[in-house]
């Protein structure tokens, strides 16, 4: 692929980026290029299985500055989106255009009354076996016009400057798309012998005027039903690195962040590991999935959401980023994302359902998560 490159206050841009271009972007590092080939797209999604591919992929190349990135899935039974990278560069997506979209069909799965009915079965597990358990929710939108991608991008970046960006080519031959999305959620980066994750958990809307975000945030700060579904979230992250660390440096009380549309409950856990081997992906299977995404304990979750949810989360709410070749790498939670076609998006999000939620709230915190990639299409302003 070629790209027409331009400086802009000392930033390289392109025009246009297409379904096969893949883009990742943090405060770390812009990683962005043309895909040459797959290191996995079909079949289980399982560390062992993806390890091995990544291992195989690496040593065919023998090229130092290489790096496997893409998207791995919720659950290990879906499929992989995983690419090797060679000719990547540090490349943002620039667009001039302001796309107008129109939307000729709108579906939201499931529907109000029916997620309501979802919380209801959730409560109604909760016990010794089952203390959380994340409920999503889908939304079709069929536009009239063909999707800009690189304008789609460009906006994310612009709305969500401290976000985890990204575009992976996805879906089949006949049917393909991009999972694009910017997530607030930083799962897990190694740089050597150090880590960090940054753990969200428990959120809400955003106020319309400066006093009422400001009584948000506050309202969310002092929420025990809030604050005890964060500390679900960090007990299991702790429980799950411990292992692996020789320090692990964890906070005890979370702090504040906000995205365009939320305000979410964070901790950033950094840790020095043990094992000069264990890589980014290792630790990142150690990790998902959250209870942030999930619920907890993980297995009872999963089951929950199994009989619970309609439709497959395929790369939603599984996580995003890159490794290179010595296992430094960045992965970041698959939220605030949808699957891009030419002319259709389908938007995820989910909310935590814990004893005390409430099915209209929890239904509005979905409902201003959609608003990242709403906005960046322009629906919401």
């Amino acid at each position: 692929m070629k790209y027409e490159y331009f400086v802009e206050d000392d930033l390289l841009y392109a025009r246009r980026f297409d379904a096969n271009t893949l883009f990742y972007s943090s405060n770390w590092k812009t990683i962005s290029g043309p895909i040459r080939g797959s290191v996995l797209t079909s079949g289980p999604s399982d560390q062992s299985t993806l390890k091995s591919a990544i291992a195989r992929a690496f040593a065919d190349t023998r090229d130092a500055h290489q790096i496997v990135a893409g998207a791995v899935p919720f659950s290990r039974h879906s499929s992989a989106k995983l690419y090797l990278l060679r000719d990547f560069v540090d490349l943002r997506p620039k667009s001039d255009e302001t796309p107008v979209y129109r939307p000729i069909a709108v579906d939201m799965s499931p529907h109000k009354k029916a997620f309501a009915e979802d919380v209801a079965r959730a409560l109604e597990l909760f016990g010794a076996s089952l203390c959380k358990v994340v409920l999503a929710r889908a939304l079709d939108i069929a536009l009239a016009e063909e999707l800009s991608l690189s304008s789609l991008i460009a906006n994310l970046l612009r709305i969500n400057p401290s976000g985890y960006t990204f575009a992976v080519p996805a879906g089949i031959e006949s049917h393909p798309y991009v999972f694009v999305g910017a997530s607030p959620e930083l799962l897990l980066r190694k740089k050597g012998m150090t880590i960090t994750t940054n753990p969200l958990a428990g959120s809400i809307k955003r106020g319309k005027t400066p006093e009422e975000d400001e009584a948000s945030a506050k309202a969310l700060l002092h929420s025990a039903k809030n604050r005890h579904e964060h500390a679900l979230v960090i007990s299991a992250v702790r429980d799950a690195l411990a292992p692996f660390c020789e320090t692990l440096d964890v906070p005890n009380t979370p702090s504040l962040i906000k995205t365009p549309t939320v305000w979410h409950l964070s901790t950033t856990i950094t840790g020095y590991l043990s094992d000069p081997r264990c890589s980014s992906l290792d630790l990142a299977f150690a990790l998902h999935p959250t209870p942030a995404v999930c619920g907890y304990p993980t297995e009872s979750a999963m089951s929950a959401i199994s009989s619970i949810e309609s439709f497959d989360r395929e790369l939603y709410a599984g996580f995003v980023g890159w490794m290179d070749a010595s296992g430094d790498g960045e992965w970041a939670v698959a939220l605030r994302c949808a699957n891009v076609a030419r002319q259709s998006v389908k938007l995820f999000a989910g909310a935590g359902i814990v004893p005390g939620s409430r099915p209209l709230d929890e239904a509005a915190e979905i409902e201003a998560k959609f608003g990242t990639v709403l906005g960046a299409l322009g629906f919401v302003r």
